[in-house]
């Protein structure tokens, strides 16, 4: 089962994976809002270009949602159990999705409740919305269940050992996602499985690494630093990137994200995001990387260095530049040569563990204590 802040940072990342909604754009004003019970560890976030919601995965279980034009809470409702899953949203519904199998959705005008169905298998990572179709990890299963029929359109079963908790992608008639250490291309209309691609490192565990989609290549990550790509259509390997090797023992997360030719993608520790476990013994905290799409050969690869201020990590990608919140700033890569953007985070966040939660052309989202903050981009 993965910590509810990796489960966030690729929902986010996911982000690559799970694309904010296509409609008007909110003007890009940042603001800075007290919202009861965040954290960057226990609250997992999703954005669209209308709204935020949010959901607190430690008692009390709650759902909140903020709108991205008045920059205020519109409403805050109690959830009747442990979502451990981002919401998402539907057009004018926000979804909850229960452990128990419970599946909520809510009205996002007001917040009350819509309609709810039980799924019948316990719901656990992150979802994707596809037109009425919500894609999410049930255990070692993929659902897609119909949302205007409120039920279970089909049930694949993809690993006997691992959980589908990463979001899958849609590219056409296909969903591709990593389970455990498998990379696999499903039939979006029946789940029965194309191809399988073994990674031959586990990518999961306490995360599932994202997939991105571009052109012929399907790429992802994995725990060993690697970044994979594959044959969309046979899920033949076609170059697999492995820039630079780490100075000390942790695994990192690779979150790829596509720039013309590019992927570019960091390296996060997970020390750096989990509460309680000792930051790394090396000379870096977070790497950013941007390789040839078609050959996998590094373009440039920049180590950030130890930083002295509160705990803060993220991976996001908008504005043209890939973004890591690092050493309590937010930190932009320009993809064709990795000069470097540095930023503040409002004051408030001076003295919080942050996590860089969603970025977007209205700018980033930023979690803190207590907090949630949007920061301009441009």
């Amino acid at each position: 089962m993965m910590h509810p802040l990796v489960t966030a940072l690729f929902a986010t990342g996911v982000l690559a994976l799970m694309p904010f909604a296509a409609c008007a754009a909110p003007p890009a004003a940042p603001f800075d809002l007290a919202v009861d019970g965040a954290t960057p560890d226990d609250t997992l976030l999703t954005a669209d270009a209308r709204s935020v919601a949010l959901v607190q995965t430690g008692e009390p279980y709650t759902l909140t949602l903020v709108d991205r034009t008045t920059h205020a809470i519109a409403w805050t409702k109690p959830l009747p159990g442990w979502a451990p899953s981002p919401p998402a949203f539907h057009g004018d519904e926000v979804l909850a999705m229960l452990h128990d199998g419970r599946l909520l959705a809510f009205r996002r005008a007001d917040g009350n409740l819509a309609w709810q169905a039980q799924l019948g298998a316990k719901l656990f990572g992150n979802a994707l919305v596809d037109g009425d179709t919500l894609y999410v990890g049930a255990g070692h299963d993929l659902l897609a269940v119909d949302l205007a029929a409120h039920s279970v359109r089909w049930r694949a079963p993809l690993s006997p050992k691992w959980n589908a908790e990463a979001a899958p992608v849609r590219d056409g008639a296909r969903l591709y996602l990593l389970v455990g250490e498998d990379l696999i291309a499903l039939d979006a209309a029946t789940g029965a499985v194309a191809w399988r691609h073994p990674t031959t490192t586990y990518a999961g565990g306490d995360y599932d690494a994202p997939v991105l989609v571009a052109g012929d290549r399907v790429v992802t990550g994995t725990a060993t630093k690697k970044l994979v790509a594959v044959a969309a259509d046979s899920g033949e390997s076609a170059w697999e990137a492995a820039p630079k090797n780490h100075t000390w023992s942790d695994r990192l997360v690779v979150t790829p994200y596509l720039f013309g030719d590019r992927v570019c993608f960091s390296h996060v520790s997970l020390s750096t995001l989990v509460e309680g476990r000792d930051r790394p013994s090396g000379e870096f905290d977070a790497r950013a990387t941007c390789v040839d799409l078609a050959s996998g050969v590094t373009r440039w690869s920049i180590d950030l260095p130890l930083g002295d201020s509160p705990r803060s990590a993220g991976v996001a990608a908008a504005a043209g530049k890939l973004w890591i919140l690092h050493a309590g700033k937010l930190i932009g890569f320009d993809p064709d040569d990795g000069d470097q953007t540095s930023l503040d985070l409002p004051d408030t966040f001076a003295k919080l563990p942050s996590r860089l939660a969603a970025a977007d052309e209205a700018g980033a989202l930023v979690l803190g204590r207590g907090r949630l903050a949007q920061v301009r981009l441009r």
